[in-house]
């Protein structure tokens, strides 16, 4: 595909918990808009610093170009490992599929696929590249694992690991007495009995470890929710990133200063200052906790995204733990969902917290 190259692994390094990650988006947005000199300028820090900076789609040194197409040409697969194509849903790359993937003979694995229709939408590009660098990253058993990346025609193809039960907004739905309102689907995870508090709590366990793999890495999801994890049939979670958010998973999505973000998932100074670090992914993660409790439902489901914003703005915006939670928990949920991104705990806090709380409620 002679339009598009993509990067190495350098645009989410500078992540960290406050702050720095604001740069790395103000970049982003930046890129198209790069005046001479500002390249100049890279070029030579370039020169003294091969492996330092993030890269763009306008500005990078040939032994970057080098390195990173070395990188990507590791994880090349082919189409014809791909079974029939079954759509998921729409998000802002492209259409999602689910489908299975063999290779040489192997057993067959079910895999996600997210296509990049979009390649001259600049912002669209660095954010496919944003969420391929930040998967060929990690390793970890609750967090999805990249299969690899088609390029041989376009669309791109980003393949991903998959679970039989599918995305775990869908399963708290199906566990739901009344099963009308669920998005549609071409293919529903079974009717599944309500999550016990006891099940809950593993789970909640698994996806901060997970998150807390991805904070090592010194990596920002922005969009955890019930919508961008996998469940499979042993119970199991794995923190992923479909983000479908034209569809089924539209109303979960909003428009704002014209970027489409989660916004009911999201702390006051990502909305408003467009910071997202670690400490807005511990938010969003409590939001998930929550979303487990009450098995899907949309949050503020009874305010329109105007009183949403507003009241996130005044600092008025208040979330309440389910009442079926342990006690520590909803101290733990509250203390993540504090304004002031300094308050709340790190996940390696979160991780040791709910550690305790699952073996307190085994005794």
């Amino acid at each position: 595909m002679a339009n598009v190259q993509l990067h190495g692994k350098t645009l989410d390094v500078k992540k960290l918990e406050n702050g720095e990650v604001q740069e790395e988006q103000t970049e982003l947005k930046e890129t198209t808009h790069k005046t001479n000199s500002t390249s100049k300028k890279k070029e030579h820090r370039d020169s003294q610093n091969k492996s330092d900076g993030a890269d763009t789609a306008q500005s990078q040194s040939s032994n970057q170009s080098k390195r990173s197409k070395s990188n990507y040409d590791k994880i090349a697969v082919s189409r014809t490992n791909l079974k029939e194509l079954k759509p998921l849903g729409r998000g802002e790359f492209g259409e999602i599929y689910a489908t299975k993937y063999q290779l040489d003979g192997d057993k067959e694995s079910l895999v996600m696929v997210k296509s990049l229709t979009n390649t001259k939408d600049e912002i669209a590009l660095q954010e496919f590249k944003r969420h391929l660098d930040l998967l060929h990253k990690l390793n970890h058993e609750n967090v999805v694992k990249l299969i690899g990346l088609c390029r041989e025609e376009e669309p791109d193809y980003m393949i991903l690991e998959y679970t039989d039960w599918g995305d775990l907004k869908q399963f708290l739905i199906a566990s739901r007495k009344d099963n009308n309102t669920s998005p549609s689907h071409e293919s529903k995870p079974p009717r599944a009995p309500q999550l016990s508090v006891a099940q809950i709590l593993s789970l909640s366990n698994q996806a901060a470890r997970g998150l807390k793999h991805l904070a090592d890495n010194r990596l920002v999801h922005k969009d955890i929710a019930a919508r961008n994890c996998l469940i499979a049939s042993n119970l199991t979670i794995k923190i992923s990133l479909p983000c479908m958010s034209k569809e089924p998973y539209h109303q979960e999505y909003t428009k704002h200063r014209n970027q489409v973000i989660p916004l009911r998932w999201l702390p006051y100074e990502a909305v408003y200052e467009d910071e997202y670090s670690t400490k807005s992914d511990v938010y969003s993660f409590s939001c998930l906790v929550w979303e487990m409790f009450h098995q899907g439902e949309l949050p503020f489901n009874k305010m329109n995204d105007e009183s949403v914003l507003a009241q996130l703005k005044s600092l008025t915006l208040t979330w309440k733990p389910h009442k079926a939670a342990p006690p520590t928990l909803q101290e733990l949920q509250v203390q993540c969902w504090a304004n002031d991104p300094r308050e709340r705990p790190t996940f390696d806090e979160v991780v040791s917290k709910i550690g305790e709380i699952v073996v307190d409620s085994c005794l």
